[in-house]
């Protein structure tokens, strides 16, 4: 009986950020010699719009990190460098809440005034160099989420453009 108990204490404290529960906590009989049927929880998670950081909405400068959504581009130093977020090449990240053997690796690719790049978060390279410039990727946003899919205009990279 106490083992019960404290499992339904336990069903009744699991919240996810101050959300309502996962799970219903249901009465315990009072009759413990037969067996209770415990229905299952289904959680549907559905694709949510990408928050935009704040430090996207800053112009992009050299040496100062700064956001691009996927198809869109940035034009720096006077229009002599234009950089555009192409695709989505791979994200092997672990997702959220799953425990993995490894990190995972995210893949985009970039064209850096008309030359194709491929960045990492996590393999090499994390950064590549275009004529005078060092192109280094620093994070891609969605982040993973089990059983969920994201359209790629979701998705938005966090870069760092410094000149040689």
């Amino acid at each position: 009986m106490k083992k019960i108990l404290s499992f339904a204490l336990c069903v009744v404290s699991f919240m996810i950020d101050g959300c309502a529960p996962l799970v219903t906590a249901i009465p315990i009989p009072s009759d413990t010699s037969a067996p209770t049927v415990v229905p299952a929880t289904t959680i549907v998670l559905t694709p949510t719009p990408t928050l935009i950081p704040k430090e996207q909405l800053v112009e992009p400068q050299l040496d100062r990190e700064f956001w691009i959504k996927m198809g869109e581009s940035v034009t720096l130093e006077k229009g002599s460098l234009t950089i555009r977020f192409v695709s989505l090449a791979g994200d092997s990240r672990c997702p959220e809440e799953v425990l993995c053997v490894w990190m995972g690796n995210a893949e985009v690719i970039l064209e850096v005034s008309k030359s194709e790049i491929r960045l990492n978060t996590l393999l090499d390279p994390t950064e590549e160099v275009v004529g005078d410039y060092d192109i280094q990727l620093l994070d891609v946003t969605p982040y993973p989420k089990a059983e969920v899919e994201y359209i790629p205009e979701s998705y938005s990279i966090k870069i760092v453009v410094s000149k040689q």
